[in-house]
């Protein structure tokens, strides 16, 4: 009976970090169908999906877009790469309060036929003390059936952590890359937030505001009175 308290904290804290993260700005949720329409093909055909992007991209936005279209039968549970920074994974799930043990934990998840791993801000392993509780953890679900992970990352690691961890893992993996917004779309946030219109006419900054996390970033020095 405690596992089902111990699945009780590992879904709560998920969507403590689901919803902790934003699709919207300023409100305004903007469609991404041409990437969510490519994820869709990767989590298909690989075990491991890595979305990289530059920074404020929206690569966490795009991931729950993902999550929220896909079939609902189907659990999914989130990390954060920095909650990997214990020395063995049994005590990445002690330190969230779990009780059961890795093999007791294995046995019930293999009864879902299908789970999600998403694993936010992969780049992060690359400066944990224990890098080794990663593969740890890559291994352990390389035993089960029926998991995908899909991993958030910034672009700039992608080689480094698909040489150093999934390929002596011999994880399948796929990655799909997210750019900024495209010029309709950023039309679509002048409209909503009309006084980001002169900021777009500036031609430095027309790059930088196809980025969401600069737009945010913007929208809130223009409420704070900025010029």
């Amino acid at each position: 009976l405690y596992f089902e308290d111990d699945f009780a904290k590992l879904y709560e804290r998920s969507l403590h970090i689901f919803e902790g993260i934003s699709t919207t700005i300023n409100g305004l949720h903007i469609d991404r169908e041409e990437q969510l329409i490519e994820l869709s093909k990767a989590y298909r055909d690989s075990e491991f999906l890595f979305v990289t992007g530059a920074r404020g991209a929206g690569k966490s936005g795009v991931v729950k877009d993902f999550i929220i279209t896909m079939n609902i039968d189907v659990p999914v549970f989130y990390l954060r790469a920095e909650d990997l920074d214990k020395s063995h994974l049994n005590e990445v799930f002690t330190s969230m309060g779990i009780t059961s043990s890795l093999g007791e934990i294995e046995s019930h998840f293999s009864l879902l036929r299908e789970k999600v791993l998403v694993i936010e801000s992969l780049e992060k392993v690359l400066e944990l003390s224990y890098q080794n509780t990663f593969i740890e953890l890559l291994q352990y679900i390389r035993k089960q059936s029926g998991w995908t992970i899909i991993a958030t990352g910034r672009d700039y690691a992608y080689q480094q952590l698909a040489f150093n961890f999934l390929q002596p893992c011999s994880i399948n993996f796929s990655s799909i890359n997210i750019e900024g917004l495209e010029e309709g779309q950023v039309e679509k946030v002048c409209e909503h937030i009309p006084e980001l219109k002169s900021l777009v006419s500036n031609n430095s900054l027309v790059e930088l505001l196809k980025i969401p996390f600069f737009i945010e970033i913007a929208v809130r020095a223009i409420k704070n009175g900025a010029q």
